[in-house]
């Protein structure tokens, strides 16, 4: 039996093929392309556990930005609705290889229940992912995420979260974002994170 979900979930993919750069600088690697596919294979896994899901976009192009935050902010649910925003991080400008590694996850200024949620995700890859740097702005609850106003972050009515994993412009990243199995793990710790947050908010409405 599927438990009723507590929480509505909103998958944002980064950037679109028409983007400049947002690549490995051997162009092995394409940020749209990896995002896209684990946007559509956690649709189908959250809907199969009860969620209800939804995309920003449908395109393989950028939408916009603005346009992003407008979907999220105008989707009507009688739930909690969390913004996952799913990138790749980089250290250069995409023509050369660098040497930055590691996780990052990111919320709007001020603390807010997106806080909470942030705190769910790094805990969950902290665990899941012990051979990755977790990056965190302070080893402190609510303080564990990185601050910044992303337009995508910024719109009312929903928690955002953005998540930048690993960094496209290192080689032995690179490696890990085009291993299934790593992509696989990525999922299903993300489900996982998405759970404990789903419980929280249940136990936070009774």
């Amino acid at each position: 039996m599927i438990m009723k979900k507590n929480i509505t979930i909103i998958l944002d993919p980064a950037h679109g093929e028409d983007v400049p750069g947002k690549r490995s600088p051997d162009g092995v690697h394409r940020e749209y392309r990896w995002s896209r596919d684990r946007v559509r294979e956690l649709k189908v896994i959250l809907e199969a556990m009860g969620y209800e899901v939804y995309k920003t976009t449908d395109s393989e192009n950028e939408p916009g930005l603005s346009k992003r935050k407008n979907f999220a902010s105008s989707l009507k649910s009688d739930k909690p609705k969390l913004l996952l925003s799913l990138h790749n991080n980089a250290a250069g400008n995409g023509s050369q290889w660098m040497n930055a590694r590691g996780i990052a996850v990111y919320t709007s200024k001020g603390v807010t229940k997106s806080d909470v949620c942030a705190d769910f995700i790094i805990e969950q890859f902290k665990k899941d992912f012990p051979e990755f740097k977790v990056r965190m702005y302070k080893p402190a609850n609510l303080e564990k995420d990185f601050e910044e106003n992303f337009i995508v972050l910024m719109g009312n009515g929903y928690m955002g979260v953005l998540i930048e994993w690993l960094f496209q412009d290192n080689k032995e990243d690179v490696k890990e974002l085009q291993s299934h199995r790593t992509n696989k793990r990525f999922e299903d710790s993300l489900v996982e994170a998405i759970e404990s947050i789903n419980d929280y908010f249940g136990k936070d409405e009774k």
